[in-house]
């Protein structure tokens, strides 16, 4: 597949379905297509949205889904500069009254256009020592990564779908213990005039950790997806899937124990898209996407080590 690939911890996002959706993929299935407004709120607020910012999303996305204009956006649209973006009175305002020089800095926002290549870097030499990583821009939008590695009692069982994908590295351990896991990896983005997120649950057992490096084997029991976007952006399905070291993607997971240096990984696959209001022409279209692909993923080796990745490309 040739792509035009740009690096995500994470995120972030956005495109045709003027309505906002929140999609679980849980058994191959997509199996909540809207929420309320209170629990869209909830969701933006517990991931660090402002009350103010998450009640002018989704005011934002209504006018617009209310809206028979077209809003034509392209090269020669000027954009705001990044303290005209952060003075969030006036940008909210210019948004609300469509205006396309306002509504294209959220489409290029710092954190949409950068956030995963920041994230991975700053991880990096931070050693990834921490569970959630969080990057501010100059421009008022941020990305933030949010990771959780928790021993179950018993395994875990879900089931799947299948597709493609593309990797790159932002940081991983190694299990000090057998059991059943439970490892979820996600990417929050927020660009002003827009929320996504993408994350991935998975659930493997690993057995033989006693017996030094190379002697574990791990296998996985089950996966989730999950991904929401709301305001100037929307998703669509997700498609979560498995995806061997062969390179070859599969439903049901079939590989058995993993062993030595051997891998698999669990991944959530997602489609963001503009609203349908707005026209990206030129450039804009190509470089910043109107629509685009973003994942999230959890690698296991045999060996009892594990590694998160997460990719963006138009």
């Amino acid at each position: 597949m040739k792509s035009k690939l740009r690096i995500l911890l994470v995120f972030t996002l956005l495109f045709t379905v003027i309505s906002s959706s929140t999609v679980f993929a849980s058994q191959g299935q997509q199996v909540n297509g809207f929420q309320s407004r209170e629990k869209k709120i909830q969701e933006m607020v517990n991931d660090g949205v402002t009350l103010e910012d998450a009640n002018f999303i989704l005011d934002l996305e209504q006018k617009l889904s209310n809206t028979d204009k077209k809003i034509v956006i392209d090269d020669n649209t000027p954009t705001l500069t990044d303290a005209q973006a952060k003075n969030k009175k006036e940008f909210q305002e210019k948004c609300m009254a469509l205006d396309p020089v306002s509504l294209k800095k959220s489409l290029m926002s710092k954190a949409h256009l950068n956030g995963p290549k920041d994230l991975e870097e700053l991880i990096k030499r931070d050693g990834g020592s921490k569970e959630e990583y969080k990057i501010e821009y100059s421009d008022g939008s941020w990305i933030t990564t949010k990771s959780s590695l928790i021993k179950l009692d018993t395994p875990s069982e879900t089931g799947v779908t299948t597709n493609g994908y593309s990797e790159y590295y932002m940081d991983g351990g190694v299990l000090s213990s057998d059991g059943n896991y439970q490892l979820s990896y996600e990417m929050v983005e927020f660009s002003g005039a827009s929320y996504s997120k993408t994350k991935i649950l998975s659930y493997f057992t690993a057995t033989g950790l006693t017996r030094g490096y190379g002697s574990t084997s791990m296998q996985f029991t089950g996966k989730e997806g999950f991904q929401s976007a709301y305001g100037i952006i929307t998703c669509g399905v997700g498609q979560t899937y498995y995806l061997p070291d062969n390179g070859t993607a599969t439903g049901i997971w079939s590989g058995g124990r993993l062993t030595s240096t051997s891998s698999a990984d669990a991944v959530n696959q997602v489609t963001f898209t503009a609203s349908g209001s707005l026209s990206l022409v030129g450039t804009i279209g190509v470089n910043v996407g109107a629509s685009w692909t973003q994942y999230a993923r959890i690698r296991i080796f045999g060996s009892g080590i594990w590694n998160k990745y997460a990719g963006i490309y138009v």
